[in-house]
């Protein structure tokens, strides 16, 4: 859910917050049932924002090599997504 600029991916023990702007994240915080366990993360990923795998991709089909490896990143969030939308946990 997008609010004020922030995402919130809410689960059954708990919720993820990623600070605006959501599409170019930076750090997020996991939230769990027990409002004293937060664990915060940090990440500078490449591109700009989530986009990566994007810009990576044109990249790719252009002929140019980045020297990064975001295939494999593709693939395991790719699964996740199947395995979601198929009700398989």
């Amino acid at each position: 859910m997008k609010t004020e600029g922030e995402m919130i991916v809410a689960g059954t023990n708990g919720y993820i917050i990623a600070k605006s702007p959501w599409w170019l994240t930076k750090h997020f915080e996991v939230h769990f049932e027990d409002p004293n366990r937060i664990i915060s993360y940090d990440e500078d990923f490449a591109g700009t924002g989530m986009r990566y795998e994007i810009q990576h991709f044109v990249k790719k089909v252009q002929g140019q090599d980045d020297g990064v490896d975001y295939e494999n990143l593709s693939v395991e969030i790719a699964g996740v997504m199947e395995k979601f939308l198929s009700g398989r946990e």
